[in-house]
């Protein structure tokens, strides 16, 4: 069983767009040379800033059992919905592809074979920046035996600066304590460490079926904050 505690955040973004006006007029040869100056110096800056996402640029390759898992970003600017792929190989087949938004390093995680109506290799891919304010976000695959793969649901958890909360969730299986036959439960919640409130907690059952499955949440609590 993976857990993982981290916090609640709240992210605020301002910007602003400045106008200005400016007189149409032939440029001197000491403007031309000026401009052509800030131009290089601009270039070399956004050269520089550009380096500093190269690490989320490189693409990653796991293995586990019989498949190859390869996972990355497409391209990285700093935003929080940076376009991510996964795929996933057998015998270098690919058996399934996948995107999505995210920021940060992304990592992948296999969690094992559990007994899902079968046995099934259940995998999480995660995405986030492990740092106050920021989110984390782990989205769950699982594998049949006839190498189908299908994602699950995405959860994340978060932290904020304050203090003054924490989100988190949880994945518990079959064999682990509290666990269902055939279902993958996922515990979300919400601790406040003023105290000031109850903690707040939800309950998802993932029920496997064969080679499909359905999801039942128990309770809505943390959408109502």
């Amino acid at each position: 069983m993976k857990t993982i505690s981290l916090q609640l955040i709240l992210l605020l973004a301002l910007s602003a767009m400045v106008a200005c006006n400016k007189n149409e007029s032939k440029d001197t040869a000491e403007q031309q040379v000026n401009k052509h100056k800030e131009t290089q110096y601009k270039n070399a800056v956004d050269t520089e800033e550009d380096s500093g996402y190269d690490e989320y640029l490189t693409p990653h390759e796991e293995v586990f059992k019989a498949y190859t898992f390869k996972f990355g970003y497409e391209k990285y600017d700093d935003e929080f919905s940076n376009p991510g792929y996964l795929q996933v190989l057998k015998n270098g087949k690919i058996l399934f592809k996948d995107t999505f938004k995210g920021e940060g390093e992304v990592h992948m995680h296999p969690l094992g074979y559990h007994d899902l109506s079968g046995k099934k290799l259940v995998f999480e891919l995660g995405y986030g920046i492990d740092a106050c304010d920021y989110t984390q976000t782990s989205r769950y695959y699982v594998i049949d035996a006839n190498d189908r793969v299908q994602f699950i649901k995405d959860y994340w958890s978060g932290s904020g600066g304050d203090g003054y909360s924490t989100r988190y969730y949880n994945a518990i299986f079959p064999k682990d304590s509290l666990g269902k036959a055939n279902t993958l439960t996922i515990v979300e919640g919400i601790t406040f460490h003023e105290h000031d409130q109850p903690d707040w907690a939800d309950t998802t059952h993932v029920i496997f079926s064969e080679n499909t499955f359905s999801i039942k949440k128990i309770s809505n609590n943390l959408d109502k904050e």
